[in-house]
């Protein structure tokens, strides 16, 4: 998709189906069924309300589950946002994350975008056993090793073969890796190494 906007709902859409089903899921543990009373299932969502995006996935979310409500009437599930915005600040995502785990009771969340702050979430996600559902992109936050961790966009790894097929497409011989010099900048940077001696580009 040419539009960057339309990739970000579409991302949302696919969690949104993932926080539902985690819904139907505590349903059956429950023992409910879809003549009980519907079950709240109250899901935090953090994101940074300064940037484009989060402003985009904040009305995204209210409108996907305005469609769900309207559409699911006699739905067994009735999804209660809870938001909390992340300043773009790392101590602030944990923060929200504490407060809407302890104080909310939250069974899931969706976010932060920032790869920084999803580091921290997914601790507390895995330490409480509740499921973090994130856009953030770093290659270096491994869902094998945070069970409670749900990616809800593709690694930046993902964009190593593309990259490579430019390179080849000009016949360039040799490039220069830009990047932001943290562990999640240079997360990529192994990939893209690969991705580019495939190539016989140095």
């Amino acid at each position: 998709m040419q539009n960057p906007r339309c990739r970000y709902l579409l991302i949302l859409f696919i969690q949104l189906v993932s926080v539902i089903s985690f819904g139907q899921y505590v349903m059956l543990i429950r023992g409910e069924d879809e003549t009980s009373t519907p079950v709240k299932v109250d899901m935090g969502i953090i994101l940074d309300l300064e940037t484009v995006v989060g402003k985009v996935m904040h009305i995204s979310v209210l409108l996907a589950l305005a469609d769900y409500h309207s559409a699911a009437s006699r739905s067994a599930i009735r999804i209660v946002p809870h938001l909390r915005d992340s300043k773009k600040d790392d101590v602030e995502a944990a923060s929200a994350a504490i407060y809407l785990l302890k104080d909310v009771q939250v069974q899931a969340i969706f976010g932060p975008q920032m790869s920084t702050q999803t580091d921290f979430v997914i601790d507390i996600g895995n330490r409480v056993k509740v499921p973090i559902i994130s856009p953030a992109t770093s290659p270096s936050l491994s869902v094998k090793e945070n069970p409670f961790f749900i990616r809800g966009a593709l690694p930046s790894s993902g964009q190593t073969k593309a990259i490579a097929a430019i390179v080849k497409n000009y016949d360039w011989r040799q490039v220069v890796v830009i990047y932001e010099d943290s562990s999640y900048g240079a997360g990529i940077v192994p990939y893209l190494t690969d991705a580019l001696l495939e190539i016989s580009t140095l």
